[in-house]
Parts: C-alpha cells; sequence; structure tokens
C-alpha cells in the first residue's frame, strides 16, 4: 500500500533487523488445504465475514446485497437489497438477522424469509479523507482513504428482558438499539468517524473511534466511564485511527490501531498494562486471546504474531505474503487467517508454522503477473515506473492488487468446513485439512 512506501526507512531499520525470528515459508512446499466443496459468485467484492446459522450460511456483499445460503450446496435461498454496499458480518438472534450498511442504516431481517422488519437510520455518513491524504500528491486534492472499506457490525447483547443492538456509525455516534422494534435507547457522540465495532461485557460498551480514543461506555445509559488517548497523526493522517474490533479476557481489553501499536487495557480503569509496537504497521483486525496469548495480524510488515497476554512479549512470528486485513478465528491448535495476496493460511499455534494454505481462484491465475520477484505484493513492483507520489497511482496499484482476489474478511470455521470471502466475489466453502 502507499504508507509502505512512506515507511520503507522504517522497514529497513525496524522489521528488517527482526527478520531472523520470521517464519518464512515456501508456500509451494506447504500443503493445501483441502478441496473446494463449492463456491458462491455474488456481484461484488466481499469484505464481510460470513456468518453460519442452523442449515444456511448468510454474507453482505459491496453490491448491497444480503445473501442467504444452503451451508452444504452453496445454492441461494434468498437475496434482500440494502442502501448501500454491507461491508460486515450479520449478527443473528433468535430467529432475526441484523446487518449495517454504508448508507448508515441498520436492517433487521427474519432470518428464514429475508422479509424486513425495520430500519434504523444513523445520521450523515462520512468516509474517512483529508486533502493530501498520507502526504500523496495533489496536496489541494480531498482524497478518500482507499482503505475504508470497513465499517461497525452491529452486537447483540441481552438486557433484562430485551435484545439490544450496538453499532458504530460513520457519523461519529454509537448507538443502542432496541432490537425487537427498532427503537433509540441511547447514543454517543465521539469526535471521529467509527469503524470499530463494538465489544461488550456485563456493564460496558467498549470502542474505538478515528478520534483516536478507545471508550468504555455505560451499558444501560451510554455515559462515559472512561477513555484512553492513542496516538494521532495530524499531518499526514497516516498512522490514526480504529478498524478493529476490541475484544475482552480476563479484565483486559485488547484492541489494535492504525498508529501502528496494539493496546492492552485494564477494563475498569482504562489503563494501559501494555502495547506491542507494529513497527509502522497498521493493525485492523480483531485479535484473538486464548490460553494465555494474544494472535493477532500486521499490514506492511506482512505478520501473524503470538504475544503474552499477560506482558505483550512476543513469541513468535510469522511472515505471509501480503497484507493482513483478515481477523483471527482460533480452532483447536489451528489459527485461520487470509491475506491481500489471495492466500487463506491455516497455523499451527503449537510450532508456530504455516501448516497449510490455499488460494483464491484469482491469485492463481495472476500471481506470476501481480507478485514481486519475491512472490509477494509491492506496491514499487505494481507502480511499474508510475510517480510513487501520487494518489492517482495509488487507486491503480490497487486495482492491480485487486487481481489476485484479496482476502480481507475473517474465515468461519465448521466441523470440517472452512468458508470464507475474498473481493472477487467469490465465497468458498473447503474441506479443512485433517491434523
Amino acid at each position: 500500500m502507499r504508507k509502505a512506501l512512506i515507511f520503507s526507512l522504517c522497514f529497513i531499520t525496524g522489521v528488517q533487523l527482526l527478520k531472523a525470528k520470521d517464519t518464512d515459508p515456501q508456500i509451494g512446499e506447504v500443503p493445501r488445504i483441502g478441496k473446494t466443496f463449492w463456491t458462491f459468485k455474488t456481484g461484488a467484492k466481499l469484505y464481510a465475514s460470513p456468518v453460519l446459522f442452523g442449515a444456511r450460511i448468510y454474507v453482505g456483499a459491496e453490491d448491497g446485497h444480503l445473501y442467504a445460503l444452503n451451508k452444504n450446496t452453496g445454492r441461494e435461498i434468498w437475496r434482500f437489497k440494502a442502501g448501500a454496499s454491507v461491508s460486515m458480518q450479520p449478527a443473528i438472534c433468535g430467529q432475526m438477522l441484523y446487518a449495517s450498511s454504508k448508507d448508515g442504516r441498520i436492517y433487521a431481517l427474519n432470518c428464514k424469509t429475508g422479509k424486513l422488519k425495520w430500519i434504523f437510520k444513523t445520521g450523515k455518513q462520512k468516509q474517512v479523507g483529508a486533502f493530501g491524504l498520507w502526504g500523496m500528491k495533489p496536496l489541494d486534492q480531498y482524497m478518500e482513504d482507499p482503505y475504508d472499506f470497513l465499517i461497525s457490525a452491529p452486537v447483540i447483547k441481552r438486557d433484562g428482558n430485551k435484545e439490544v443492538l450496538y453499532v458504530g456509525s460513520g457519523d461519529g455516534y454509537v448507538y443502542a438499539i432496541d432490537a425487537g422494534c427498532g427503537e433509540l435507547k441511547w447514543k454517543f457522540k465521539t469526535n471521529g468517524i467509527i469503524r470499530s465495532t463494538p465489544a461488550v461485557d456485563e456493564h460496558k460498551v467498549y470502542i474505538g473511534s478515528w478520534d483516536s480514543y478507545i471508550y468504555a461506555l455505560d451499558r444501560k445509559n451510554g455515559t462515559l466511564i472512561w477513555k484512553y488517548k492513542t496516538g494521532e497523526d495530524p499531518g499526514t493522517h497516516l498512522m490514526e485511527g480504529f478498524q478493529a474490533e476490541a475484544v475482552i479476557g480476563k479484565g483486559k481489553l485488547y484492541l489494535g490501531s492504525r498508529d501502528g501499536f496494539f493496546y492492552a487495557l485494564n477494563t475498569d480503569k482504562g489503563t494501559l498494562d501494555w502495547k506491542y509496537d507494529a513497527k509502522g504497521s497498521w493493525i485492523i483486525s480483531r485479535a484473538a486471546v486464548a490460553d494465555s496469548t494474544v494472535y493477532l495480524t500486521t499490514s506492511d510488515s506482512y505478520l501473524f504474531v503470538a504475544l503474552n497476554a499477560k506482558t505483550g512479549k512476543e513469541n513468535y512470528r510469522i511472515k505471509t505474503s501480503g497484507y493482513n486485513f483478515s481477523s483471527v478465528v482460533l480452532n483447536g491448535n489451528y489459527a485461520f487467517f487470509g491475506d491481500y495476496s489471495g492466500q487463506l493460511y491455516q497455523t499451527d499455534l503449537r510450532k508456530g508454522k504455516i501448516f497449510a494454505c490455499f488460494e483464491t481462484q484469482s491469485r492463481r491465475m495472476a500471481k506470476h503477473e501481480v507478485f514481486s520477484p519475491q512472490a509477494r505484493l509491492s506496491f514499487r513492483h505494481s507502480a511499474k515506473g508510475r510517480d510513487l507520489a501520487l494518489y492517482q497511482t495509488t487507486l491503480e496499484v490497487m486495482k492491480e492488487f485487486d487481481r489476485v482476489g484479496p482476502i480481507v474478511s475473517a474465515p468461519l470455521v465448521r466441523k470440517e468446513v472452512l468458508y470464507f470471502c475474498s473481493t472477487e466475489g467469490l465465497l468458498y466453502a473447503l474441506a479443512r485439512r485433517k491434523y
């Protein structure tokens, strides 16, 4: 991405010095994740993660549709047209499905029929952007962030005898909505766009905002309990903001940021326990926590990292083939995630090694034309001599990267089947490689 060039010196002095700890497998020597059961083609890119409920799998797409499919065959059962793209996973409670879209609306649908029950409208939506974003030229041009492709997903929690939906919005507010009727319970204003998905425990709602704060709000009324300030970048707006969902575990809140750090905060006080320095890389995906270990991925350094949950000390790292925006999903002794090069990984957590991989259809067809001689995504290589400082070059390089079918969404693992989406518009159902 564009910021890889801006931070090239950082990587030479930072990431490269740590290279001795990298596990950098030759992908051709790694076993392939099992056979493909089926694929389903949508009308546009897929950034949203699939959700399984009963015998159906649900997914939202950039064409504005929500799809309900048979989990065994991939056959379409119904589709619903929202007012804009559906870029994050829906939430399911009872027989209802709840989804947010980029037009600021929250939709409540019947899971079985796809019939609309209610719509909740948030305020005027904003896109992340700035004049001369990331220092790109022309400096007097307003530029939308080309990686602003995620939105806040709804989270459902029971409150007394009612189900409550919590979600952030591009208007800067956090909303609590009665899931039964779609009525507003409360809202809280931050000073930035919200792309982060809330994490909710018994008493609090936790969420990150583009104003560089992490907020803890009272679940009952939305009152601010505490907030924590992270890094900001008022000059270029490169290293700031939240896209990741927080994770709660044993009195700690874990959350990655685009400021290049991963934070562990005390959930009661909002104080810092530790932070991990990603050396100039964004951390925009949801981490996973298990057995006193935090697993996360980074963008420009292409890393899957295992950290000690108590201290933040790095246990091991694995290098992938591209930017990592996909959240980590754990299943037994294995982690699953995808990268921007169109590769899906199954990682052995005990050995700290790649166990198996799977390539998207687009990656298999285009990788020899798109990848650098080192068999990885490279902004400079894909720019093909164009001016690296221009915003237009960034947009053109992103189109080139799209040719390999990047994986942004989190995979879904159920028994022996692995489901995941790619930006080539395909939802895959694979046989998970047996241990």
